[in-house]
């Protein structure tokens, strides 16, 4: 069976060329690594990143369509993907309220915010909710009624998904989800 695929030389080399595999003899990714090397081709071999050597043809990692990078030096790994992570009102006006979260700040507070609750004890920009590759940390913005972590008003505090927060008369809290939609 043939496996149709792109090698494309790193730079500065850079080239394209479209290749057909005969999968009946070259059966993994080490043999077709061996193959392009033995053809002139200047190693590391890579599929998205990964080393060719590792890969199986006609799978999802080694498919028909795949681009072989070849003498491409490895960078630097890819920031681990962020759970998806969400915001959720569960009592106050807005209780029932979710709103997925990914890295950046979000400005909390009853209007013109980026997490808005429609709850009159809140300030208009009531409290800063910051969320990094390592961290979720809440700040107090000089609310009148004060940000509260776990009952404790709060300046500025790192918090968890176990912790309880209160803005006003809204009880809130950072969830882990399966899908944020």
């Amino acid at each position: 069976m043939d496996l149709h695929v792109t090698l494309a030389g790193a730079p500065p080399a850079a080239f394209t060329r479209e290749i057909v595999v005969d999968t009946d003899t070259v059966r993994t990714g080490a043999a077709l690594a061996d193959r392009l090397a033995a053809g002139g081709h200047r190693g590391p071999f890579t599929v998205d990143g990964r080393p060719l050597a590792g890969l199986l043809p006609h799978t999802g990692d080694l498919p028909h369509g795949a681009v072989i990078v070849c003498g491409a030096q490895p960078g630097p790994p890819a920031p681990a993907p962020l759970p998806h992570l969400v915001f959720v009102v569960h009592t106050g006006p807005d209780a029932g309220r979710v709103v997925p979260l990914t890295r950046g700040s979000y400005v909390i507070g009853r209007a013109a915010a980026g997490i808005t609750i429609a709850d009159p004890a809140l300030s208009r920009s009531h409290a800063l909710l910051t969320v990094t590759q390592d961290s979720i940390l809440l700040e107090d913005l000089r609310s009148v009624n004060g940000t509260f972590v776990d009952e404790a008003r709060i300046t500025t505090a790192a918090i968890t998904t176990a912790a309880d927060l209160r803005f006003g008369r809204s009880r809130c809290g950072i969830e882990l989800v399966d899908d944020p939609g």
